[in-house]
């Protein structure tokens, strides 16, 4: 099939759209999770793909990756995995080991 793609078109529902604008007006939400509440509100009212990643900061591929989590998941799609990071090459010192290496 070629030519253009269709466009995507997300449905909130009244409870959906209201808790993702509540996210995103918070001040204590995590960055990341406010970023991509902002994608699938931008869809939502009819942006395109490409306009709504360049306004989010997102590339195309991530913010699709991100609206499909959305689908599949709702609102708990749009948190971080656990277990992401680099794993810490040393234990953490216990503050007993931190005073008697002052002394």
């Amino acid at each position: 099939m070629r030519g253009r793609k269709p466009k995507f078109v997300v449905s909130l529902s009244e409870a959906e759209r209201s808790e993702l604008e509540h996210l995103v007006r918070r001040r204590q939400a995590p960055a990341g999770e406010v970023r991509r509440a902002k994608v699938v509100l931008l869809i939502a009212d009819g942006k395109s793909l490409k306009e709504t990643a360049e306004q989010t900061g997102f590339t195309v591929r991530n913010a699709r990756k991100w609206i499909w989590r959305f689908a599949e998941k709702g609102r708990e799609g749009l948190k971080e995995k656990s277990g992401r990071g680099r794993k810490p090459l040393f234990p953490p010192r216990s503050r007993l080991e931190g005073t008697q290496a002052s002394l």
